[in-house]
């Protein structure tokens, strides 16, 4: 149910959310004004969603037949539900205005013209002319939501997922197997575009290889977390593949087909820096680390607290890149918080033109020596820096919030847990 939200968000109309709203508002200030909805889509799917976003007192709406504790996709007809239903209760005490909102299509709001003082019962023409309302109306920040499908699940979303796209075998070889110089055209293609924008005061985000020189670079790319792609990314924008990926919950599978080399972060602070720290300087002349301090994927504008673990790496002289990567996808997420994580690169590459934005900004300056209280100010400037980019909105959110909201559980595996998270 974690995807329903963010469908239902997109299908309010402005009307509608009107009359929600200011029943909400009005009740705050002392005024009697109850709101009831009404709609033919089972309970089970709409009331979370209308209570926790709309604010409505009551929902009106067909059970889902159950059989075991398991729902059988069989709902309710409305001469059920109008048989079952309890009118005071639905409609509260007397004496207060009652706003009824039907949705689209549904035939039992008539029932509710002699309670309610106002009805709203949109129409196809009204949701075309008022449009779908704006995400910065939303009465709260819709920040997570899960399942796999990017298209809204319409007959013309739906034709268009019906096309079988043959580019992802041909990608993920191309990826794998060519390097970045010839991958990057071929992806290009395929169908998977590639842009990348070097800072201002280093325009090439690998002067060393750019010199031809045999220098390695001791870099550290701290970059906001798209998908499991993303260390790939921005190695192949750098041109260096001496960088390692710290990684967290990806498939066996993923870590040996990468073309760069991985590493296990445990959650263990003391072992995940010592691991850290032994990448970074892994050869006699350097290397260079990629990490996605978020600690786990976010869909939409938003980014996650920035762990500061690796700006305490930084205070050993180790150049900080801030990274800020913005994916764009049109049929499917390649992220999921309860699905199988080794399935992640087939539906990201099933996309027909998936995007990354691969935007190097100028180093962050570190201290040397400044503690935890250091650390903590280097990865706020990160955060904020890769929020400015892109124009994303910074929070305080953590993996573990995202977990709790779209899977119940706090977001740590074990050992053998590897592709059932993100």
């Amino acid at each position: 149910m974690a995807v329903m939200p963010k469908l239902f968000l997109e299908d309010v109309s402005a009307e509608v959310f009107q009359a929600a709203t200011s029943s909400a508002a009005a009740t705050r200030r002392g005024r009697r004004r109850r709101c009831v909805c009404v709609s033919g889509m089972p309970r089970s799917m709409v009331e979370p969603f209308l209570k926790e976003y709309l604010a409505v007192d009551a929902v009106v709406a067909p059970e889902l037949k159950e059989l075991g504790g398991y729902y059988l996709g069989i709902a309710e007809d409305e001469g059920e539900v109008v048989r079952k239903m309890d009118v005071e209760e639905v409609i509260g005490d007397k004496g207060g205005a009652v706003v009824g909102i039907g949705g689209l299509g549904c035939l039992f709001p008539q029932l509710f013209q002699k309670y309610c003082k106002e009805v709203y019962v949109p129409t196809e023409s009204a949701r075309r002319r008022r449009g779908a309302l704006h995400p910065r109306r939303y009465p709260k920040p819709l920040v997570f939501h899960d399942g796999r499908t990017a298209f809204r699940p319409t007959p013309t979303g739906h034709r268009h997922a019906h096309h079988v796209h043959v580019a992802p075998a041909g990608r993920a070889a191309v990826f794998l197997l060519l390097p970045f110089s010839l991958s990057v055209p071929l992806l290009a293609a395929l169908g998977m575009h590639n842009r990348m924008i070097a800072s201002s005061s280093s325009p090439d985000p690998s002067p060393e290889l750019a010199a031809g020189g045999n220098k390695k670079n001791n870099s550290l790319f701290a970059c906001n977390h798209q998908s499991l792609l993303d260390p790939l990314c921005v190695s192949a924008a750098a041109r260096r593949r001496d960088l390692a990926a710290a990684t967290y919950s990806i498939s066996r599978l993923s870590e040996l087909l990468s073309p760069i080399p991985t590493f296990r972060l445990t959650r263990d602070r003391a072992s995940d820096r010592a691991a850290m720290q032994a990448q970074l300087f892994r050869r006699s002349g350097g290397g260079g680390l990629v990490v996605c301090p978020e600690g786990t994927t976010c869909r939409e504008p938003f980014l996650l607290r920035f762990s500061p673990l690796f700006a305490e790496l930084a205070a050993g002289g180790v150049d900080v890149v801030p990274v800020a990567l913005h994916l764009a996808v049109d049929m499917f997420h390649g992220t999921t918080a309860g699905g199988r994580k080794m399935l992640d690169p087939l539906y990201l590459l099933m996309n027909p033109v998936p995007s990354y934005l691969v935007q190097f900004l100028d180093p962050v300056v570190t201290g040397e020596g400044a503690g935890k209280e250091g650390a903590r100010a280097v990865a706020n400037e990160v955060q904020r820096r890769v929020a400015e980019a892109l124009g994303y909105e910074r929070t305080g959110l953590t993996r573990r919030d995202k977990y709790l909201i779209l899977a119940g559980n706090e977001g740590v595996i074990g050992a053998d847990d590897g592709g059932k998270k993100n």
